[in-house]
């Protein structure tokens, strides 16, 4: 009786860490079943890197945080982009051109203070 409680109990805990992961992805609005395990999309000979972006608030602490997760990240204070920074947050925008791209991408969505992580298109 113990052993079927403990099991049912880790299994709901497991559903609810799902959910969880679901709603930090719902976070990411672009597809991240498109981009190759290199972190490229695109045909052969043709492939390219995603770039996104997103806000996070202007604190030091932020900052750091993101750019340990993700070093490709540049800055832009003041600047809104297409996510629409708001007085007191900072433009981030990344590339998905490494290794660890999916992970860096699915932690900075788990950040509670990052809203939306945008593709970005440079046209």
């Amino acid at each position: 009786m113990r052993t079927t409680l403990f099991v049912v109990a880790l299994l709901a805990m497991a559903g609810c860490a799902n959910e969880e992961v679901l709603r930090e992805r719902g976070k990411i609005a672009f597809d991240l079943a498109e981009i190759g395990t290199d972190g490229l999309e695109g045909e052969a000979g043709a492939e390219r890197a995603v770039a996104y972006e997103f806000c996070l608030p202007a604190k030091d602490s932020y900052v750091t945080q993101v750019r340990v997760i993700d070093p490709t990240l540049q800055l832009y204070p003041g600047v809104p982009g297409r996510v629409g920074c708001k007085a007191g947050e900072i433009l981030a925008i990344g590339n998905t051109h490494r290794a660890e791209w999916r992970e860096s991408l699915e932690r900075l969505a788990a950040l509670r203070y990052v809203r939306r992580i945008e593709r970005t298109r440079f046209e």
